[in-house]
């Protein structure tokens, strides 16, 4: 974000829902993805590294938080064939019977890597 006077403007374009005078897309930092609240946007997608769960949850923010303006908000996440690995690799010595002292003590990210997705098909 920016000066409070371009701040304001700027949630404003955010939180238009508008399609014709509203923002569609917006491209930011961790700056942007804490802590504000953007209740009539649809989608949030995260590329790069995130520690935790938690972490996750909050980037995503508040998207979708006006149910009668967004009925299908989603979180994308995108990472990295290495981030896979790692994960993998993370999870493999949690569940090793030797102890391992490189094994990040949260693993909440790693699952969630790992965890088999469903494709749009399979839910329905």
């Amino acid at each position: 974000m920016n000066f409070e006077y371009h701040n304001s403007a700027t949630r404003k374009l955010l939180d238009d829902p508008d399609t014709k005078s509203g923002c569609q897309i917006v491209i930011g930092t961790d700056t942007l993805s804490v802590g504000i609240n953007i209740p009539v946007r649809q989608d949030a997608i995260i590329v790069g590294d995130v520690d935790d769960a938690d972490e996750l949850i909050q980037k995503a923010g508040c998207v979708g938080h006006n149910r009668k303006l967004v009925t299908d908000a989603r979180l994308i996440v995108y990472v990295t064939s290495a981030a896979r690995a790692a994960a993998e690799k993370a999870l493999k010595a949690r569940d090793s019977p030797l102890p391992s002292k490189t094994t990040p003590s949260d693993l909440s990210m790693a699952e969630m890597i790992v965890a088999p997705c469903k494709t749009e098909a399979q839910n329905r």
